[in-house]
């Protein structure tokens, strides 16, 4: 079972969520902040006799001066501001939309799925033949977009026990801060993989 039962429109805005969870981790984040400052100082730099044509005593020598103090933050946070425009005009949108796409269901299981705070689990760059994305929507559900038909069937017929497993490890591996998880049975593997001082385990309780 995939998401097929939704709207074309709800598919679109399925994957511009998941385009949404690749694309604003805190690194990406900083790095959007970091080009969009760029972008918005050499822009401004660029024609500064269009600026300096309208003389007044009291304005600041530059256009960008005139803009920290009239608009305070705005330059700072231009590529904040300009990361859902990306994220809605992605190609990776239209790329999850051609995808093959499953729901999995693990409540036959003895565990359940973990959440890290990079959520979706990628086996590799989009653009690969192989490539699977897997996201935790539950505690035993999985959502999950595959490129090619051939990957689909091996995934349908893989062991879901071993698929959970390798879910939960690939979770921890991606994880900087924080794994989140129904209860607290999964402490060991993650205190093992990330250790104790970069990872705070949470018990998210129980439902």
């Amino acid at each position: 079972m995939g998401h097929s039962d939704l709207t074309d429109q709800e598919r679109i805005s399925w994957s511009r969520f998941l385009t949404s969870l690749l694309s604003r981790t805190p690194e990406a984040v900083a790095l959007f902040q970091e080009r969009g400052k760029v972008h918005f100082n050499d822009s401004f730099a660029d024609r500064p006799e269009e600026y300096e044509a309208v003389p007044d005593a009291s304005d600041p020598p530059t256009l960008t001066e005139w803009v920290d103090a009239h608009v305070p933050g705005l330059i700072e946070n231009f590529g904040q501001l300009s990361l859902p425009g990306f994220i809605v005009k992605s190609r990776w949108v239209e790329k999850l939309l051609r995808m093959n796409s499953m729901l999995w269901d693990f409540s036959r299981q003895n565990n359940h799925l973990l959440l890290s705070d990079r959520p979706c689990i990628i086996t590799s760059d989009m653009d690969d033949l192989n490539f699977v994305l897997a996201l935790p929507i539950g505690p035993w559900k999985a959502f999950k977009a595959i490129k090619t038909e051939p990957v689909a069937s091996i995934v349908r017929t893989s062991d879901p026990r071993t698929v959970l497993l390798r879910m939960n490890k690939s979770a921890v591996a991606n994880a900087r801060m924080r794994v989140h998880g129904r209860d607290a049975s999964h402490r060991r593997l993650i205190a093992n993989r990330l250790g104790r001082l970069r990872c705070s385990a949470t018990a998210t309780g129980a439902g």
